[in-house]
């Protein structure tokens, strides 16, 4: 047998081994990746599930642009209870929705209370599961309304 049919025989014997294991590989590739697009379907059908939604009131301490791929801003607030003059320890991370048509005048009215250190009510929506192209939390801000000294002695 000469060099050129030895080499001619190697690759036969070689495609006939890459035929028989891709016939076995290629349905496990195609059963992963189905998976995966099955699973990023089902997570994008529950992050859009509302679980919740609800006020609550608080002053703004912290609000910022943050992430890299989808940024979104991304806040904190003190939260203080219905009287005007206590506040707990505890805060509220909370998001404004991405490419919402209301994130501009949100982000802006929430900057305001901020920088003046207004209280303030914001009305959320909360889902099932964070999606980071909307926000880093699953609490989505809606409305904010200033919370004055007058609404506080009505209630």
């Amino acid at each position: 047998m000469t060099v050129l049919g030895v080499s001619l025989l190697v690759v036969a014997i070689g495609a006939f081994m890459v035929g028989v294991v891709w016939e076995r590989v290629l349905p496990a590739i195609l059963t992963f990746i189905g998976g995966g697009i099955l699973s990023w379907v089902l997570a994008a059908l529950i992050a859009g599930i509302d679980y919740s939604d609800g006020e609550r009131v608080g002053v703004v301490v912290k609000l910022s642009r943050q992430g890299w791929l989808w940024p979104s801003w991304e806040g904190e607030m003190a939260l203080g209870g219905g009287d005007g003059s206590t506040f707990s320890a505890q805060t509220y991370a909370f998001s404004v929705e991405r490419g919402s048509a209301s994130e501009e005048p949100i982000r802006a009215a929430l900057d305001d209370a901020m920088r003046t250190g207004q209280k303030v009510r914001v009305r959320y929506h909360q889902t099932a599961q964070p999606w980071p192209t909307r926000g880093a939390t699953e609490y989505y801000v809606t409305a904010v309304e200033p919370f004055g000294a007058a609404e506080a002695g009505a209630r």
